[in-house]
């Protein structure tokens, strides 16, 4: 199967392709749509192919660049590979690529952090002004009280989150000279928390405005998706958030970007940001003013926007004047996958295999309930393993995280997350933030645990380069005596829970800077122990503190808690960490719907019922309109429901077994349209 090429289909993908590069020749921006499996990424690479062909000349005649941005690292180094060693294109996640471009900017950049931190000192003031005991105290108490907070915070922190006889108790404790009834506990503590956060934007701008070390440049770290905007760092969103900003303000950077980068091409765009979009736009509406034009060629599918950041199908109002590009042809999955593909999809873009011998492959739909899930996973997948030749791993798709999280090894660790007070309150998003395999959708905390289980991963193997686990700048500012002390303390940390990791880390810095006496090296060391734990002076305490406040903020049992996450046992963290990089040994390996996008497999399983996350009729609103004219928020939840299924369903390149354990009878028509021939699942069901 999938060996022979149907010539005319061959002969309509290479005129695709020049049209494709037609486009680029004329600057004739473009949408290029192509569903799932239909060669994007080998379109993207040619395209890229193309420049470096017939552009070499005449962009290192201006020292000009093409840029080719995308929404992971992974799939930045997948098109690094197939283009090859070339200068030409710079290839990195849109983050990545603002950074480099903004980065130089700084007095336009502090102009910005600036205005950044009064607003956000002007919302949080009116913010605690809405506390009627912060309210009723005249000016120099309120002034008293927020100098005392600044000055004694972390004795503060200490408290926060406690029940509120104890909060009342300590809080006099530390603050005698604070005369007024505190009120409802919860309410006053956010308030305070709020008050400390003014004082220190209120310090950070009077550091800018003085020009003080440190206080000169806005920074910028991607392994850290968290604002500390009063030590002048931004996060993800923030870095698009002032990048737009920048651009869009002054005409002399946008004539830079023009200039310099002649060529544009946004891989996956429905993941995309629309304010990576609207920058873009800026660039492009700044092009023609000037009679400059650029290129700009977007690359996906918007059947396949899954999370909520992206455009989606939103990128057409900005695509207006844009050739648009449709492919219609498959190279991933047999025809019979294919052809329920389409079914699912169910729009202008229907799909057929690109070869002659497609046929072969078998889709079966069961419907049933949640007690058969187990059953049905254990028959399907030993029905595919007998059937397979070659790669006899099953990948079975759920969407109850839960379960998902128990067949990985990780119940311990979900459940402790599940536990906390802002999963309960956000519960739709833990399964991306925690369970994702693409490390920058991973949540705060997850990210900073991510951090320190990579650090003692890497340095469990002997093979880890030193450059992997410390920093250039540390290496070689250090002698070989220096660096030998390093490798044997890194060698010497034996652990066995998360907390003997964070004390061990602890140690490992106390050691070497008790080997090291110069000033300088006593930053960098610093400085390293912060790289690798994303998190500024790090210690037990500060993480502890980090993890309070951050999931924390009404749970009075916050110190129990997190105490039972810190003595849970290192392999749990290995195995999650192994999770989340996809280093998988089972023969059933199991995941979340989401955490599909992207990858394709010999067989796969697929469960579902009509509810996600907290949503009781998630699927139902794809049923209800399907066939259907929806316009508006009817419209928002079918696609929402439909992409998902979409992309689950794509994933499989031969063998695809579904068990819908939703209620079936009343969606019975619909669901048949779709599925074909769909069975009710028995123990005796018949897979001959």
């Amino acid at each position: 199967m999938l060996s022979i090429l149907d010539e005319k289909a061959k002969e309509d993908e290479d005129l695709i392709i020049e049209e494709l590069l037609s486009c680029i020749d004329r600057k004739k921006s473009l949408l290029f749509n192509a569903g799932a499996g239909a060669g994007k990424t080998y379109a993207l690479v040619e395209c890229l192919k193309h420049v470096c062909r017939e552009k070499a000349e005449i962009l290192n005649y201006h020292n000009q660049k093409a840029i080719c941005i995308t929404y992971t690292n992974v799939a930045a180094n997948e098109i690094k590979n197939r283009l090859g060693n070339t200068d030409l294109i710079l290839i990195s996640t849109i983050h990545e690529r603002l950074w480099e471009i903004i980065k130089e900017y700084q007095d336009e950049l502090l102009t910005i952090h600036l205005d950044n931190l009064n607003k956000q000192v002007d919302e949080l003031q009116q913010e605690i002004e809405k506390n009627d005991v912060y309210a009723s105290l005249e000016k120099a108490p309120k002034e008293e009280l927020a100098t005392l907070l600044y000055e004694r915070q972390k004795e503060f922190y200490q408290i926060y989150g406690k029940d509120a006889k104890t909060f009342r108790t300590q809080f006099y404790n530390i603050f005698p000279d604070f005369k007024s009834k505190i009120g409802n506990v919860e309410k006053f503590s956010k308030t305070c928390s709020k008050i400390i956060r003014i004082k220190k934007y209120e310090q950070c701008i009077l550091s800018i405005e003085n020009a003080e070390d440190g206080y000169t440049q806005v920074k910028y770290d991607a392994r850290n998706n968290k604002d500390y905007l009063h030590h002048m760092k931004i996060s993800h969103d923030t870095l698009l958030q002032y990048s737009y900003k920048i651009i869009s303000k002054y005409n002399e950077l946008k004539r830079f970007i023009i200039d310099q980068y002649p060529y544009f091409f946004v891989d996956e765009y429905q993941d995309t940001s629309e304010k990576v979009i609207n920058i873009l736009a800026e660039i492009t509406n700044y092009s023609n003013k000037i009679n400059h034009p650029v290129f700009i060629g977007y690359f996906g599918d918007s059947a396949q926007n899954i999370y909520d950041e992206g455009i989606g199908i939103g990128i057409k109002q900005y695509c207006r004047e844009y050739k648009n590009i449709n492919k219609q042809y498959n190279r991933r999955s047999c025809s019979e996958i294919i052809s329920l593909s389409n079914k699912i999809r169910h729009d202008d873009i229907a799909q057929r295999s690109v070869y002659k011998d497609s046929t072969g492959g078998s889709v079966k739909t069961y419907y049933g309930s949640e007690e058969d899930i187990e059953d049905f996973i254990r028959a399907s997948s030993a029905e595919l393993q007998e059937k397979a030749t070659e790669d006899k791993s099953v990948h079975c798709f759920l969407l109850v995280n839960k379960i998902v999280a128990e067949h990985a090894g990780l119940a311990e660790l979900y459940g402790w997350f599940n536990g906390t007070p802002f999963y309960k309150r956000n519960y739709g998003i833990l399964a991306t933030e925690l369970l994702s395999n693409d490390v920058n959708k991973l949540g705060e905390i997850e990210r900073y645990l991510y951090n320190l289980t990579e650090f003692f991963f890497l340095c469990q193997k002997d093979d880890t380069p030193l450059l992997d686990i410390i920093s250039k700048e540390l290496l070689v500012s250090l002698n070989i005596e220096s660096v030998a002390k390093i490798v044997n303390a890194l060698k010497k940390m034996t652990v066995t829970s998360l907390k003997e990791m964070i004390l061990a880390i602890e140690t490992f810095k106390n050691d070497i800077r008790r080997d090291l006496h110069e000033k300088k090296s006593e930053i960098l060391i610093d400085k390293a122990v912060d790289s690798i734990t994303g998190i500024e002076r790090f210690s037990m305490d500060n993480f502890i503190e980090i993890v309070k406040r951050v999931l924390f903020q009404e749970e009075v049992t916050a110190v129990e808690q997190i105490e039972a996450l810190l003595n849970l046992d290192k392999e749990i963290f290995y195995r999650w960490y192994q999770y989340i990089n996809r280093n998988y040994e089972e023969d059933i390996i199991y995941h979340t719907f989401h955490s599909t996008k992207g990858l394709e497999y010999d067989n796969v399983i697929m469960v579902f019922g009509d509810s996600f996350g907290r949503s009781k009729s998630y699927f139902n609103h794809y049923f209800a309109g399907y066939n259907q004219e929806l316009e508006n928020n009817e419209l928002k939840l079918y696609r929402k429901a439909r992409n998902l299924l979409y992309v689950a369903a794509t994933r499989a390149r031969t063998n695809l077994r579904i068990l819908y354990t939703g209620d079936y009878q009343s969606k019975k028509e619909i669901f048949d349209s779709i599925f074909g021939k769909v069975e009710l699942w028995s123990k005796a069901a018949d897979f001959a």
